[in-house]
């Protein structure tokens, strides 16, 4: 074989590859999970101290970002998507898994969350529109959806009296703008002793938060709690290190695979 006609094989090889990967199957999950809240669902945890096992993504799990699916792993700073993916894998390792998540730190369910909210910065239209297209590239309606948020409506009283109410107002109008009537809703909620003092003072209200979020898991329908008692904080007290995320991932993860397991 001359010398020209090897090379002329080789690029022949070489764009028959790129054709096939041009064909590859599009990824499409089978389960969908969104992801809301505030600033501990958005992470303030150092990926520094993110533990080698958790650094790279499960295959079979990725989070919508835009428009694609991309891979689940932190940037400088995680939140609980990453232990989440890691446990959902394990879970359901014969399942595609798609994340979507939406979350922004000082955030409250008062003002930025409602989904009457017109405001250009409002969260609610964002949240819905992602789902909407994440349901669109996948084919798949949402399991479960996780909350991780509260302490922006506890730092006053008039919107931390409101939470109940707002609470169930979100979940009921999540749930009809997904076509989703019984989406599972798993809410982070910390514990009633023992509250960080660093926490009673820049969250006046906090208590009177989780009582809502425990009253409305007890009124409606297919809303459960996922305990955030006793997690790891930041030298701030307020936001979970790595540790505190890990866990709060597995036990989001933990909420959901009971959840759906009783279906």
């Amino acid at each position: 074989m001359t010398l020209r006609l090897w090379l002329f094989g080789l690029l022949g090889v070489s764009l028959a590859g790129m054709s096939a990967m041009g064909q590859e199957e599009k990824w499409q999950p089978g389960m969908l999970f969104i992801l809301a809240g505030q600033s501990n669902m958005v992470g303030r945890a150092d990926a520094k101290d993110l533990p080698d096992a958790l650094r790279q993504g499960p295959l079979n799990v990725r989070l919508f970002a835009g428009s694609r699916w991309t891979t689940v792993a932190p940037g400088k700073q995680f939140g609980p998507e990453i232990a989440f993916a890691h446990e959902m894998a394990k879970a359901f390792p014969q399942e595609r898994i798609g994340l979507v998540k939406v979350a922004r730190g000082g955030t409250s369910l008062w003002k930025d969350w409602a989904p009457d909210n017109a405001d250009k910065n409002a969260l609610y239209p964002r949240l819905v529109a992602q789902a909407k297209l994440a349901m669109k590239a996948s084919g798949a309606k949402p399991a479960a959806m996780l909350w991780v948020q509260g302490g922006s409506d506890a730092t006053s009283k008039e919107p931390a009296e409101a939470y109940e109410k707002n609470l169930k107002a979100f979940i009921a109008r999540v749930r009809s703008d997904l076509g989703c009537p019984d989406l599972p809703f798993i809410c982070g909620k910390g514990g009633h002793e023992g509250v960080p003092e660093a926490i009673v003072q820049r969250f006046p209200f906090i208590l009177l938060v989780r009582q809502a979020m425990a009253n409305v898991a007890k009124d409606v329908p297919h809303v459960h709690l996922a305990s955030t008692a006793g997690l790891g904080l930041n030298a701030d007290q307020i936001h979970y290190d790595a540790a505190g995320q890990i866990e709060l991932g597995r036990r989001l993860a933990a909420a959901v695979v009971e959840v759906l397991r009783q279906k």
